[in-house]
């Protein structure tokens, strides 16, 4: 119980440091932030969790990368797939379903904080504009993938 406990405190260091992180990013970092680390996070919970999910619903995923992308100046360095394929670990739907989730977090957080940093004016009224599709978007991507992942282990349990 004790290692539980030890694994807890670290998992919640972690997390209160990731959210500093994204509280003490400057606007101009944000390029970097959403390619080196947004982007590679949510494509690889996207491959983990890709077949627990409807096409819809990848869709939407994809939209939020492109959203994401839009947010980068140089766009050549930015590959959007939804068709890689999966890492090597296996997860159940229920281990893809958090990571998902965690990654989608991970950018609602970082599109609130950017949004309340940039001030508003007619250079960066499309910046903003991403932005709030983010957190819109995200939003909905999360309640879509809890359906979907619930609706699926309903379904699996009717079969006993």
């Amino acid at each position: 119980m004790k290692d539980l406990s030890v694994t807890k405190a670290k998992w919640e260091s972690s997390r209160f440091n990731s959210i500093s992180f994204v509280e003490e990013l400057e606007p101009e970092e944000m390029e970097y932030y959403v390619r080196d680390f947004l982007l590679p996070n949510l494509q690889q919970s996207y491959n983990q969790v890709k077949d627990y999910i409807s096409n819809n619903t990848r869709r939407n995923i994809y939209t939020v990368k492109k959203h994401l992308a839009d947010l980068i100046k140089n766009q050549d360095v930015v590959r959007i797939s939804t068709n890689e394929d999966r890492d090597s670990s296996n997860l159940s739907r229920f281990g893809a379903s958090y990571l998902i989730n965690e990654s989608l977090n991970d950018i609602y957080l970082f599109s609130s904080v950017m949004k309340s940093k940039i001030t508003p004016s007619d250079s960066n009224s499309q910046m903003l504009f991403t932005l709030n599709r983010l957190s819109k978007d995200v939003c909905n991507l999360q309640k879509e993938i809890k359906e979907s992942i619930e609706q699926q282990a309903r379904s699996c349990c009717l079969k006993f």
